[in-house]
């Protein structure tokens, strides 16, 4: 069974009032949109299968709001229900992991966020925000999916910019370069209004010795 091949991810720096632009988008696109969360279930033997809760908004996710990683797949087909399948797990012989199976013929696409959702209580004395994937999914070769990708990838573009970017050095806060046009940072637009109400916001990335800022909020020289 083939598996999927991965469009490119997007690095995104994504407020939940972005969040919630872009899930109104994919809803206004695409009406059977669906979501639900994305990881491993841990049980013993003679535990039953998991139920997982679909969604059809974005934000009604609880987990979203958690301390952790969290992992949210979309998914086109409102019919589509996760298939799981049972693993032992490594280390715990006596325990068996719940994974969702491939998805062939099921286009979907992934949110990564490495911390909870950014709400407005939480950047309001946050002095930086850390960074999101989204990574797009298909079959190989199949030209309705890579069109259906393009679209969503659009829509993405409609909420957040990776134009006009310059890298600086931390804590020193020095201009390092100007990242070219088709940079792999895309920035929100609220994320955008929030990091240039204070000179000292930075979107950090995966080292904290540098930082992304749009060019207009970048300190001089």
């Amino acid at each position: 069974m083939a598996g999927y091949s991965s469009l490119k991810s997007r690095f995104v720096w994504l407020t939940e009032a972005d969040w919630c632009n872009f899930d109104r988008l994919l809803r206004e696109t695409f009406p059977t949109i669906r979501y639900y969360v994305d990881l491993v279930w841990k049980h013993r033997y003679d535990e039953q299968r998991p139920d997982i809760p679909i969604f059809e908004k974005l934000l009604d996710i609880p987990s979203l709001y958690s301390e952790d990683c969290v992992f949210v797949s979309g998914i086109f087909n409102d019919a589509w229900r996760p298939d799981l399948r049972r693993e032992p797990e490594d280390g715990e012989p006596d325990c068996m992991a719940w994974r969702i199976a491939n998805r062939p013929g099921n286009p979907h696409f992934l949110f990564q966020m490495l911390r909870r959702l950014y709400t407005p209580d939480m950047l309001k004395d946050a002095p930086f925000m850390e960074y999101g994937n989204v990574t797009f999914y298909r079959d190989p070769g199949n030209h309705e999916h890579d069109l259906l990708s393009r679209h969503f990838y659009r829509l993405l573009g409609k909420i957040c910019t990776n134009r006009n970017q310059v890298q600086i050095s931390m804590p020193e806060r020095k201009i390092l370069f100007r990242q070219p046009k088709s940079s792999m940072f895309w920035l929100g637009q609220d994320a955008l209004r929030w990091v240039r109400e204070d000179p000292q916001r930075v979107f950090f990335y995966n080292d904290r010795k540098w930082a992304i800022l749009p060019a207009d909020a970048a300190p001089a020289g």
